[in-house]
């Protein structure tokens, strides 16, 4: 039986990443600026508080444990203070 991680026909397909795309009614991509094993990263225009935001587009690897999803990691370091601990600030998630 194969491991879920090392079966491309386990992962879903990539979202549909282009600049003008919306991802939400309000994030608008103007850049793409990577793309990593885990997800990919956008430069995005906020509608709602028209600022540019970087946007992570987490890749969903079903099978895969729920401590290990990205989101949860996510979660917990966002208990940490972005200013001393040089990551990002995290505003929201959705799908």
């Amino acid at each position: 039986m194969s491991n879920n991680m090392d079966d491309p026909s386990a992962f879903v397909e990539e979202p549909d990443l282009r600049i003008g795309t919306f991802l939400s009614e309000s994030l608008q991509v103007m850049d793409l600026l990577g793309e990593g094993a885990s997800g990919h990263v956008s430069k995005c225009f906020s509608t709602k508080t028209c600022e540019m935001e970087a946007v992570k587009i987490i890749k969903k690897f079903p099978g895969l444990p729920e401590e290990k999803n990205e989101l949860v990691i996510l979660e917990e370091l966002r208990s940490l203070d972005p200013d001393t601990s040089n990551i990002l600030k995290w505003k929201e998630s959705f799908t």
